[in-house]
């Protein structure tokens, strides 16, 4: 992937406790999955993702950088009305304990919360596939933290997993591009996470080209996971600055199809947009930003675009003024439009609120 600024930065924004909620569900197809282990949680099913109570969910929010102070559940929903999806970027392994009070804050006003790794071998901690494979000593506490986290917030059905951020493929042990060996390290990270006895979602890290992502993952190594999904990347540099709206949504369709050709043990995997933004550098803003931008954002496919801050200047979803830059208010204006898709989310409480135990149709 072209090798692109990760800015770990939050924003502190005076702003005014306020929620808009979701449209009233619609009726679900009956017999939609639940896998955490307690009683009920998010699964999937044909390649869709269903809540616990078993409606279909279409992902709408934001990137927040644990780095700084991140903001608040009240902040996020006052900029942001109808979000129900927090990616939350952390590095260098921050333990269970210090995440637990912003991700109850989250979770209970009804936001998922994504936990993914941000740090890379080099220290970087950016993506772009820059550095190397984990190993030794690294790769251990790499998955001595996913098994933290995993167990601590196991009984919490709105909190899942982000295999590490745009990996790199080169096998330490060789010098060479590996994408085989990515694969294994990502499952083991998904094992660290099912090992203690988490079933929420996991997302895998799609290492994605123009026209094609996945290209030389062993597609064995995720024939047995389940609850998971493949998370894809969607910046301006993908796609010809000449192109419409309509053509880079095409392209983004293309690429999800060929994530897809892995499948898991569910059948189908899911394909969410997991990071998106107005600038390839995290600096300089892609003069085909909006057409990409509008893309994702009529994709279907769900999305969480980079970052909840003011950016350097790209992809910050803030102005320096305490508001919403061009690129945030495209964002806040397709999360409040987006209203119910198929069956709209229904919130929960509290963290620990989970609802009673449907039929599944896939593994549990």
């Amino acid at each position: 992937m072209v090798p692109r600024l990760t800015l770990l930065a939050s924003a502190s924004v005076l702003v005014h406790d306020a929620y808009a909620a979701s449209s009233a569900p619609v009726p679900c197809p009956a017999g939609a999955p639940n896998y955490v282990a307690s009683d009920g949680g998010f699964g999937v099913s044909d390649g869709r993702w269903y809540t616990p109570s078993g409606q279909l969910w279409t992902i709408h929010g934001i990137n927040v950088g644990w780095g700084g102070t991140p903001p608040t559940a009240a902040q996020i929903l006052a900029q942001f009305p109808g979000t129900n999806f927090v990616r939350l970027a952390v590095a260098d392994f921050p333990g269970a304990a210090s995440l637990q009070r912003v991700v109850d804050d989250y979770t209970s006003r009804g936001l998922f919360v994504e936990i993914e790794d941000h740090t890379s071998s080099d220290g970087q901690n950016r993506g772009g596939s820059t550095g190397t494979i984990f190993s030794g000593s690294l790769l251990q506490q790499d998955l001595s933290w996913y098994a933290s986290i995993a167990s601590t917030f196991k009984n919490n059905p709105y909190v899942g997993f982000g295999s590490t951020n745009e990996p790199s493929e080169v096998n330490p042990a060789t010098g060479h591009t590996d994408p085989a060996a990515l694969s294994a390290w990502q499952l083991q990270e998904y094992n660290a996470v099912r090992s203690a006895g988490n079933n929420n979602p996991f997302w895998f890290a799609a290492n994605c080209w123009p026209t094609v992502c996945n290209q030389g993952y062993n597609a064995s190594a995720y024939a047995g996971v389940t609850n998971a999904a493949w998370d894809m990347h969607v910046y301006p540099w993908l796609f010809p600055s000449g192109n419409s709206a309509a053509q880079d949504g095409s392209e983004i369709s293309q690429l999800a199809a060929s994530a897809q050709q892995i499948k898991s043990a569910d059948g189908t995997m899911p394909v969410n947009i997991l990071e998106t933004g107005n600038s390839t550098t995290g600096v300089a803003i892609d003069s085909n930003w909006q057409q990409s931008m509008q893309a994702v954002l009529n994709s279907g496919l769900g999305y969480a675009p980079w970052i909840w801050g003011t950016g350097a200047p790209g992809d910050g979803l803030l102005s320096g003024h305490g508001g919403l830059s061009d690129y945030g208010s495209m964002v806040a204006a397709a999360i409040a439009s987006s209203g119910p898709t198929g069956c709209a989310q229904s919130l929960v409480a509290t963290p620990n609120s989970t609802p009673r135990r449907q039929t599944s149709r896939g593994r549990r």
